[in-house]
């Protein structure tokens, strides 16, 4: 209500010492214009009122379930390797201390993350003929974006989001998705199963070739996704008709996503020895951070 008032002014008194001499302090008087601040001063924070301490933004149903498993993972490793940051980490609960926001890859593009959102009517008015897109910051708390990698053909977008976002809080992966940051075996183990209900192209292809693939980093590639890469290393001629594992020829998708996630997924919960890639590792390092400082 005081927001939407012009006839009302928050200020908040704040006890600093002097710097000439510490045992002395001044009081400093500063504007409280955004609720969001105010707030966080007084110790409010959205788990009052129900909502979630901070977010994970996402690009889709896939990552966040890839996500989630990893960070099951990265909790059962420290439980061996730090016991301390493990008992700090296991008490954050998903959709209290944090939860995912799903923005869905392209729509990217129709979200502001500039934390000084235009608070008068007026101001409103004036961006949104800007058409900088809906605030983030208004329908979330404290966020951590992560974009795939092949956001980087997109200059623009992410001179924009460096921009409204500190560095702590956008992540875009070294690969070009989430997908290449699965272990090898369990991706060879999925295509493996699946190679045989797939119609027309075993003329094309030979699922025995996929034995081949002995890097680790294999699939560990910033231009094309792991269905590209499958197939390039499984085609019997040079100029295949159909793709086997791409979704088409350009940079390679995997093929049907969701369904390829819950089957690996599956072998997840199957092969319970499967270990983190390093990038897997290292991404759940800076979420749980990120959990950590808006929970502290």
């Amino acid at each position: 209500m005081a927001d939407e008032s012009d006839q009302v002014m928050i200020q908040k008194f704040v006890k600093q010492p002097k710097e000439e001499d510490p045992t002395k302090f001044d009081f400093k008087i500063y504007r409280c214009d955004r609720d969001r601040d105010l707030l966080a001063s007084l110790g409010v924070r959205p788990s009052s009122v129900y909502l979630a301490n901070c977010t994970i933004w996402v690009e889709g149903i896939t990552d966040r379930l890839y996500i989630t498993k990893y960070m099951e993972k990265y909790l059962a490793e420290l439980e061996s390797a730090d016991m301390e940051l493990y008992k700090k980490y296991r008490r954050f609960m998903p959709n209290y201390h944090y939860t995912f926001v799903e923005y869905a890859g392209s729509n990217l593009s129709h979200w502001s993350f500039d934390d000084d959102y235009p608070k008068t009517r007026e101001e409103r008015i004036e961006f949104l003929k800007q058409d900088r897109g809906q605030s983030a910051t208004a329908v979330a708390s404290d966020m951590l974006l992560i974009a795939d990698g092949d956001i980087q053909k997109n200059s623009e977008k992410i001179k924009l989001l460096r921009k409204e976002l500190n560095k702590e809080n956008l992540i875009i992966l070294d690969c070009k998705e989430t997908e290449n940051t699965l272990p090898k075996d369990s991706i060879l183990r999925v295509a493996k199963a699946k190679f045989p209900r797939l119609q027309n192209v075993k003329q094309s292809y030979d699922i025995s070739l996929i034995d081949g693939i002995t890097e680790d980093n294999y699939f560990d590639n910033n231009l094309y996704g792991i269905g590209r890469l499958l197939d390039e290393k499984i085609k019997k001629s040079t100029s295949p008709t159909k793709s086997a594992f791409a979704d088409g020829p350009g940079v390679g998708t995997i093929k049907d996503k969701l369904k390829f996630c819950r089957e690996i997924i599956k072998d997840f919960d199957a092969n319970s020895d499967w270990k983190l890639t390093p990038k897997a590792r290292e991404l759940c390092k800076k979420i749980f951070k990120h959990i950590e400082n808006c929970n502290s």
